[in-house]
């Protein structure tokens, strides 16, 4: 009995004893802290963007820039984010949301929303919406990053293939985190 209290003993010390360890994923960043990152600003506007990455000022209109994730082996970008900027005038966060969800619906007939999450920062309102949908036969997922300010909206775009949304999304919610207006 006695050599199993003390067992009982030995084994309780020993995993007080035991080293913990615990692991910090960085999923954001507040500015280009190594060559990794790059640094990326016109008059209204900055953020941060992987630097394996390309920054196009093209796309559709009020397209700002288009930043690409690197291509695969078929020659396909696999994923993206698109800032684009809209005049809004004195509407504010919540009406432009119901405004931009009525339009997702429109653009996507099987489009699925999914969640988002309302952010205030001084005085820039900002939330993230998220959403599927099939453009050309094949489903894309997205996360926008929507933030009113000045009486402009900056939107946001990250996406993917269906089945890639995952692989970039943390470098995309790092863009989102490092975003500013000027």
């Amino acid at each position: 009995m006695l050599r199993i209290f003390l067992s009982a003993q030995l084994l309780l010390v020993a995993i007080i004893a035991m080293p913990q360890y615990t692991a910090t994923v960085k999923t954001t960043t507040t500015k280009a802290e190594s060559r990794a990152w790059v640094a990326w600003k016109n008059t209204e506007c900055s953020l941060n963007y992987p630097g394996a990455w390309t920054a196009e000022a093209a796309g559709p209109p009020g397209t700002v820039v288009i930043f690409s994730a690197p291509m695969d082996s078929s020659g396909f970008v696999q994923s993206k984010v698109d800032l684009i900027v809209r005049d809004v005038g004195a509407m504010g966060l919540e009406d432009f949301m119901r405004k931009r969800k009525e339009e997702i619906k429109a653009q996507f007939t099987d489009g699925h929303f999914i969640g988002g999450v309302a952010q205030s920062e001084a005085n820039d309102a900002s939330q993230t919406l998220e959403y599927t949908g099939t453009i050309n036969d094949q489903p894309f997922h997205y996360r926008q990053f929507v933030c009113v300010s000045k009486g402009k909206a900056y939107l946001l775009t990250y996406s993917a293939a269906d089945e890639m949304y995952d692989e970039f999304l943390f470098m995309a919610e790092a863009m989102f985190g490092s975003f500013k207006v000027n």
